[in-house]
């Protein structure tokens, strides 16, 4: 069973990607979202959360859940407008001022690294409640048909 991620997206990103003009999705990582985007492996063992991982000098490497496929949404009512989109890869990054040291902030007391998650768009799969900018701004980029465009 493929594995699907749903994501918002705002109107102006949702017809940039029907377009074909917008190849990545970028999502934070925070630790109030941390378990949908991405894993933490040490010693050979993967974690959910970075509390779980043991707290030695081992090497913590942080890999991005994989997906098939992400749905997009414009919107939060039932019939707002949705696409369906491979994702050919993901990659993880940390963010760094210009002197490479990893930013930082603070939440619940507690501070964490700014990181994100880079997921790298493929075909449009399926759609659903285009409007009819969002139908004309489909690129080439498609695969299957609205179910609810004529």
């Amino acid at each position: 069973m493929p594995k699907q991620l749903t994501l918002r997206i705002k109107r102006h990103f949702f017809l940039d990607i029907l377009r074909g003009t917008k190849k990545s999705e970028y999502r934070d990582v925070l630790p109030t979202n941390v378990t949908r985007y991405v894993y933490f492996e040490c010693e050979g063992r993967n974690y959910e959360r970075q509390s779980e991982v043991p707290d030695n000098d081992s090497p913590i490497i942080v890999h991005p859940i994989a997906y098939d496929t992400l749905l997009l949404i414009n919107g939060r009512t039932a019939d707002a407008p949705r696409l369906v989109i491979e994702v050919k890869s993901a990659d993880f990054y940390i963010r760094a001022d210009d002197d490479g040291n990893d930013l930082t902030y603070e939440y619940e007391g507690q501070e964490y690294v700014s990181c994100y998650v880079e997921y790298h768009l493929g075909r449009i799969v399926s759609t659903d409640h285009l409007t009819p900018e969002m139908a004309e701004a489909l690129g080439t980029n498609f695969v299957s048909q609205d179910k609810n465009q004529p």
